[in-house]
């Protein structure tokens, strides 16, 4: 970004030596923070953290920092790569009316496909294959418009009539309407699970793109590595990248997942078709836009029915599954995928070792940042975190796994609120009282009377105690989510200064408020955290001795 242009209003503009008169000293500052935070935090934070925010605005324009301008112009320019990380994986990328509108008639279109197969009618929308067929589907037709009619009354015929004539009229054109299927037998369907959902698969960019390399060129890629080195994650990180438009020459296509062990297993006798054959059938006229993600695919490769001589038919130039994903271990790829070569032929291995140093730091860092908990993390720790993952012996998981699993440890743990004594003294209470009650009704009397009363005065007080330590907790949780607005709210400042750096004002005010955000007001809000989780006893965010101590533990 150009700096200069940012700070070109009048106003600032006299001299480099220019202070900001319209903000206070630091000191002053965090005082009015503080002041505010006793005064207004439990309400509006509780209820409307936005406006909340707001007023820390403003109270920010009433005072005065002094602050040099090139502080302020170096601090935006370093700030504005990490906001600029920050919108790639948090912010939702803006949709035009365009896309709006070709979002909602492709939702239409999919809804009326999946009324048309869950009423089991989508023979009557395919064009007869045959002469017989043509004469079932009239006879079909005929048979439904005569059951109904007997049963509806004059008004209800004129409307089904008119019902009939629109479906006649979608059934000649439904051939060019039918989206591309948005299920398939036995399948996952990744492009929606991956593109819709919030979750975060990580990936090796030059993997993924290898993938779609392979593809585009009419071959099949295989993925072959050691166990839990990353192979279904970096398929549904493929599948995310489609559905992104990420690899152009694949865009629109669809990916669906299924675990090879499905197609093999044995038939029920009343199964008409098999498995892989519907998949072929679902995907009709759509094929080309289909990626079908194979899991064990070595599965189809062994065993007695020989399935790999089917499949291999299928996956010839112009077969039925024309582009096709295999996913599979190192050692039974050599054992069963090799050995059959007229199988093997069909597929482009791509070897999957464990991710590099920076590629796993990469991994861990968008992990921990899209993870839901938003979890805070002291510096070091993902370089801690990978130091203490990596395995010395073949035994050890491959990164990023091993990486991950120890991040997810650290996450679990800072989430997780242990019993306190005072819950298990509520829990003791309450099954003594409910025995002294039992005794007296078994023994038709009310000796205990006066201990159960006693009892019941000490457990009332105990779980008054418990209910405001539970508020405690919610209120916990609900600053902790405000401290990661806050961070939201600089990012977002940051991206709008520069996007305002030539109208002058706006951008000017919006780098200062980014400046006073992280310098000022984040850290007044971690340390209400830090000192908030001390009294409650929990772990507000994972520091480097946390790793150290999950490090050594088997969950």
């Amino acid at each position: 970004m150009n700096g200069l242009n940012l700070f070109l209003p009048s106003v600032f503009s006299q001299s480099q030596e220019t202070t900001l008169e319209s903000l206070a000293s630091i000191e002053k500052t965090k005082e009015l923070i503080e002041q505010n935070y006793t005064k207004n935090f439990e309400k509006e934070v509780m209820e409307n953290p936005e406006k909340f925010l707001k007023s820390l605005e403003k109270i920010v324009e009433k005072t005065k920092i002094h602050i040099s301008l090139e502080e302020v112009k170096s601090f935006i320019e370093k700030e504005l790569q990490f906001a600029s990380v920050f919108q790639q994986a948090l912010l939702p990328p803006p949709s035009s009316l365009k896309t709006k509108t070709k979002d909602l008639l492709a939702s239409i279109v999919l809804q009326m496909d999946n009324m048309v197969q869950a009423f089991g009618i989508k023979d009557l929308f395919d064009p007869p294959k045959h002469e017989w067929s043509a004469s079932q589907k009239v006879h079909t037709i005929s048979m439904l418009r005569a059951t109904i009619s007997e049963i509806l009354t004059v008004p209800y015929k004129i409307g089904f009539a008119m019902f009939s004539a629109f479906f006649i009229l979608l059934s000649l054109i439904w051939d060019k309407l039918e989206p591309i299927p948005s299920f398939l037998p036995k399948c996952q369907n990744l492009s929606d699970d991956e593109v819709k959902g919030n979750k975060e698969y990580f990936g090796r960019v030059e993997v993924i793109q290898t993938i779609g390399n392979i593809l585009k060129i009419g071959k099949h890629p295989i993925l072959v590595g050691p166990s839990r080195v990353g192979k279904t994650h970096t398929v549904k990180a493929f599948a995310k990248a489609v559905g992104e438009g990420k690899i152009p020459e694949l865009k629109g296509k669809k990916v669906f997942y299924v675990n090879s062990s499905i197609l093999v297993e044995k038939q029920p006798s009343w199964a008409s078709v098999h498995p892989l054959k519907a998949l072929s059938e679902r995907m009709g006229r759509h094929r080309d836009n289909i990626i079908l993600v194979l899991d064990e695919i070595h599965m189809v490769a062994k065993g007695e029915e020989k399935l790999a001589d089917v499949l291999k038919t299928m996956l010839d130039e112009g077969g039925e599954l024309p582009h096709v994903v295999g996913i599979t271990t190192d050692k039974e790829y050599a054992e069963y995928v090799e050995k059959n070569r007229a199988f093997s032929l069909r597929f482009q291995p791509i070897l999957l070792k464990g991710s590099t140093e920076s590629e796993t730091k990469l991994i861990l860092s968008q992990f921990a940042l899209k993870h839901p908990s938003r979890p805070i993390m002291e510096e070091g720790t993902i370089d801690l975190i990978l130091r203490l993952s990596s395995g010395q012996n073949e035994e050890d998981l491959p990164q990023p796994q091993a990486g991950l699993n120890l991040l997810k440890r650290c996450i679990n743990h800072i989430q997780t609120f242990t019993m306190t004594d005072r819950q298990n003294k509520i829990l003791c209470l309450e099954r003594e009282i409910l025995s002294l009650l039992s005794v007296d009704l078994v023994g038709n009397q009310r000796t205990s009377s006066l201990l159960i009363e006693r009892k019941e005065e000490e457990l009332k007080a105990l779980k008054k105690e418990e209910s405001l330590t539970l508020e405690r907790l919610e209120n916990f949780e609900k600053l902790k989510s405000f401290y990661q607005m806050l961070r939201r709210e600089r990012f977002e400042s940051v991206l709008e200064s520069s996007k305002y750096q030539t109208k002058g004002d706006k951008g000017c005010k919006k780098a200062f408020w980014a400046y006073v955000l992280q310098h000022f007001i984040e850290p007044v809000f971690l340390e209400k955290i830090k000192g908030e989780a001390k009294e409650l006893g929990l772990e507000p965010l994972i520091t480097r001795d946390l790793v150290q101590k999950l490090a050594g533990k088997n969950f």
